[in-house]
């Protein structure tokens, strides 16, 4: 039995014993539980959750990242990263879908667009995201560009009046389930992000030949490992001038990269294929101890 995430884990840890079993941890529990659902609730699940996975026989990390977090908890546990479907799709498809996503949102051509993808909670760091982009706004304004925000969540409303008030170029487009062709019309994905386990976006992103600036947290530092120059971080921990500026040194450094072939190496090492084939790996050899 291969669960992931609290309740399933929860369950498998207490109730299924008699069975073969290992888990996924897509998170830090201390982490991100108390920013989602505040520290009572919060500190309360990560500690329910902790206990329930050193039930576990086989936990597994879905990054190096969140194994080395988890090491003070569990001791050494198995990292298989994450890993996504690669599309399959020519150049002219691309930048077929390009255009059409810039007509259908009114974007004009010559446009930078800056994608964002994901909920909209305090893990996610959006409003600082909006800080960073309106001073940019106003250090680069000869700059044009736009930021597109995929997701939602409870700070939407904050975030929508904040780009009201300063008349920002924000166009807010909800959740939505299929985020590809938003990728390959966009220049840049940007993550402000605080934590995370091994970001599907970022991976989604990057096998649709979008590059991208990212807050330099360990997650994405493991992601930018294996994507050679197809991803730029920036110190999460500077002021909103300090990374305006480098976002507008990331756009020259990164204008030449939406070449395909640079993110071969991205693609390969992210790949579902290769996730699919180390747990299949992982079960033989559990199942050979039992």
């Amino acid at each position: 039995i291969h669960t992931q995430g609290y309740r399933p884990d929860l369950i498998s840890a207490n109730y299924m014993k008699k069975y073969t079993r290992l888990c996924t941890i897509r998170n830090y529990p201390w982490h991100d539980y108390p920013q989602k659902f505040g520290k009572l609730t919060g500190y309360s699940m990560a500690y329910s959750h902790v206990k329930a996975l050193r039930k576990m026989r086989t936990p597994v990390a879905c990054s190096t990242s969140i194994g080395e977090k988890m090491k003070s908890h569990l001791g050494e546990i198995n990292a298989i990263q994450n890993g996504i479907e690669i599309p399959e799709f020519t150049n002219s498809r691309y930048e077929h879908v390009r255009k059409m996503v810039r007509s259908n949102l009114s974007i004009p051509k010559n446009t930078k667009i800056f994608l964002s993808v994901g909920s909209l909670i305090e893990r996610k760091n959006p409003m600082f995201m909006l800080s960073c982009f309106h001073t940019f706004n106003y250090m680069y304004n000869e700059i044009p560009w736009v930021l597109i925000i995929l997701g939602d969540g409870p700070l939407i409303n904050e975030m929508k009046a904040y780009v009201k008030l300063n008349s920002m170029p924000v166009i807010f487009l909800g959740y939505k389930t299929e985020v590809e062709d938003y990728f390959k019309a966009s220049d840049y994905h940007v993550s402000f992000s605080l934590s995370e386990g091994l970001p599907n976006t970022v991976l989604e992103a990057l096998v649709n030949h979008c590059p991208c600036i990212l807050s330099n947290i360990s997650p994405h530092r493991e992601i930018q490992e294996a994507s050679t120059s197809t991803i730029q971080l920036f110190d999460i921990k500077k002021n909103p001038q300090d990374i305006a500026s480098e976002i507008k040194n990331h756009i020259v450094e990164l204008k030449n990269v939406i070449e395909p072939k640079l993110f071969d190496k991205a693609k390969s090492h992210f790949s579902a294929d290769k996730m699919s084939k180390n747990y299949q790996e992982l079960y033989n050899l559990i199942v050979s101890k039992v």
